[in-house]
């Protein structure tokens, strides 16, 4: 967690987030306060509120437990990096803390990816193939995915994948969220079908009108 300092050509700008350290200091605080707080309090009320369902879990309900275990865990990490804020960039609490901060923070990072593309293909094969692949969203085979993710994403972190990556599959999974709003909300569903339907009845009027107008302008040709 110690800060690194970046020295770049005096001809080349740089965009290192730390220059502007006596912000950072401030407002990462501040940031990270309101995600701990806000974190801690809507992920035990869905932990609470799935577990003590009398039914039985179906495959959203296990990934809603994993992702909420995922961003707990994550939540776990931040009083650390507050404090890493606070003091300036000084880490008070020793190598191993460091070593586990971290570890929370980027396995679960990668975690919560997992879980939400798990949930976005779930909704997906719950509406569009309900009945045909039926099969993968048992149980049985769930539990199995779950077991998968979590040790993908250690290994992921053991292997030090770069922050490129990261950001790359955060950003992939930002281009899920439409699909998830499209199988899930109904009215946004019809919206984007009607949107779909006028666009493509005046695409094919305004077609139409140009072949006919073609066609007119021949026969006026042919009878001159």
């Amino acid at each position: 967690l110690a800060s690194s300092t970046v020295v770049f050509p005096s001809n080349q700008s740089s965009c290192d987030v730390f220059v502007y350290q006596r912000a950072a200091v401030v407002l990462f605080p501040i940031f990270y306060s309101v995600v701990f707080i806000i974190s801690t309090c809507g992920n035990s009320l869905v932990l609470r509120v799935i577990c003590q369902r009398k039914q039985k879990f179906n495959s959203t309900s296990i990934y809603l437990v994993n992702l909420a275990l995922s961003d707990a865990l994550f939540t776990l990490a931040l009083p650390g990096r507050i404090t890493y804020y606070i003091r300036h960039f000084d880490w008070p609490f020793g190598d191993l803390l460091c070593k586990v901060t971290t570890l929370l923070f980027f396995t679960n990072t990668y975690a919560g990816i997992g879980f939400m593309t798990c949930i976005s293909l779930d909704r997906y094969l719950a509406m569009v193939h309900p009945h045909r692949l039926q099969c993968l969203r048992s149980v049985k085979v769930v539990r199995r995915v779950c077991c998968l993710v979590w040790p993908t994403c250690e290994e992921l972190r053991a292997f030090k994948v770069s922050l490129q990556i990261t950001v790359s599959l955060m950003n992939f999974n930002c281009c899920l969220d439409p699909v998830i709003y499209f199988f899930a909300i109904k009215t946004y569903k019809k919206r984007v079908m009607s949107l779909f339907k006028d666009y493509l009845y005046t695409s094919g009027a305004s077609s139409k009108m140009t072949a006919e107008n073609r066609k007119h302008s021949e026969m006026k040709k042919n009878e001159r």
